[in-house]
């Protein structure tokens, strides 16, 4: 059996994010980070291109911003907890080799971290 992920949410405020951030900080092992979510504004939507939501962190200090696109600027309507887990597999992954995001194996790399986080939050679900 299927289970789908939910399309129809409508981007949760500051509180809900925090808490799937810290949810998600336990499981990945990355209580070090100091991690913070904010809705990105014009000019961030604009620097942000296609994607939905970025990451920008520092490995040095554990500090990451995660920045997500309001609900209408979004291309795909996939769960916030996708969005949110998705960026932080990227800060689980920082210590791996870079890939520029437009080469051959930064593509592969990045669907492989949605499918992992697809995988994961639908999992996380059913407990």
């Amino acid at each position: 059996m299927e289970t789908e992920i939910n399309t129809t949410e409508i981007l949760p405020g500051a509180e809900k994010r925090r808490q799937i951030i810290e949810k998600w900080q336990k499981l990945l092992h990355l209580e070090g980070w100091k991690i913070l979510s904010t809705l990105a504004d014009d000019t961030k939507c604009e620097e942000m291109g296609e994607c939905d939501a970025v990451v920008e962190y520092n490995t040095t200090h554990k500090k990451a911003w995660i920045y997500i696109k309001p609900q209408e600027k979004r291309r795909f309507k996939e769960s916030i907890e996708v969005t949110i887990l998705h960026e932080m597999l990227h800060l689980y992954f920082a210590f791996f080799p870079y890939y520029e995001e437009d080469s051959i194996e930064g593509r592969y790399f990045d669907s492989r971290i949605q499918r992992l986080a697809e995988v994961l939050a639908v999992g996380s679900w059913a407990v």
